[in-house]
């Protein structure tokens, strides 16, 4: 029994190497990322970039992986659900002006479930009239960082409406509203929920404006509104082109009722909100 101890003890480093903790798996994360980051060649960037992928893939389908909360890697957007269901994880990787945009979406049948699965999300920059009309599979994504998740119920169905960032290029910046839902082992992007008065009903909204201005986009726990900076030309004679579009000081926002977001004009929003916006 002592030399059989003794085995064990000895094979212990060797045990721990090849089973790596979260921990030890998050140490070598925070190095891939930030190789990515540091790398200057687009070919390079994006080979090191799937090496940090595939790693934090498998990181984040290990035993505990789904509560283990990754924040000492940089570059990441995380945004969790209030039911423990789901958290979804973004980060991008910019490229000759542009952006790529990458992420996974764990997701479990109740928050105490032992089990959960991953899904990978593939960003294909489907241009935005497209976009706000279709359903999306995870490998057509609509690439975006994700700053929150608002969870909404309807007939028994759950909406996952997140909020996000996508930096588009030098001139122009996205922010997306777009609702998440569950099907069987997988997930699936957009839903036909979002109204506006006179407006077709979009799956997923999308408002483009100037890189130099800054829009707000919160749900607003009180009012039970996703509020938004109102976008407004610069110029008249140049409308839908978003670069010249910047966030006014007015607010509008989404209402969810019977299952939809309706779009609301002039949301008063807190003062303190407010503030938090820069021209």
């Amino acid at each position: 029994m002592r030399f059989l101890t003794f085995i064990l003890l000895a094979a212990l480093p060797q045990l721990l190497a090849a089973h790596p903790t979260l921990k030890q798996q998050e140490d070598s994360l925070k190095v891939a990322i930030r190789r990515v980051a540091a790398m200057q060649d687009t070919v390079k960037k994006l080979a090191l970039n799937r090496a940090f992928s595939d790693l934090f893939g498998q990181s984040l389908a290990a035993a505990g992986g789904f509560d283990y909360p990754f924040d000492s890697v940089p570059y990441l957007y995380r945004a969790a659900s209030e039911d423990k269901r789901v958290r979804v994880i973004t980060w991008t990787v910019p490229v000759k002006g542009a952006y790529r945009y990458f992420g996974f979406v764990q997701m479990r049948e109740n928050r105490k479930s032992p089990v959960h699965r991953v899904v990978a999300l593939t960003d294909v920059r489907i241009p935005t009239p497209l976009a706000v009309q279709e359903v999306l599979a995870p490998r057509e994504w609509f690439g975006a960082l994700y700053t929150e998740v608002v969870e909404k119920r309807h007939e028994q169905k759950t909406y996952y409406t997140l909020l996000g960032l996508s930096l588009n290029d030098e001139r122009t910046t996205k922010k997306v509203v777009d609702v998440l839902c569950i099907q069987a082992d997988s997930v699936v992007f957009g839903a036909p929920i979002f109204e506006r008065k006179k407006k077709p009903v979009q799956y997923r909204m999308i408002f483009e404006y100037s890189a130099r201005s800054v829009m707000q986009l919160k749900y607003n726990k009180k009012l039970e509104v996703i509020a938004f900076s109102a976008l407004e030309s610069l110029y008249p004679q140049l409308r839908g082109q978003y670069e010249y579009y910047v966030a006014g000081d007015s607010y509008d926002g989404l209402k969810f009722e019977q299952g939809k977001w309706n779009y609301v004009e002039k949301v008063k929003v807190p003062s303190d909100v407010k503030r938090k916006v820069r021209r």
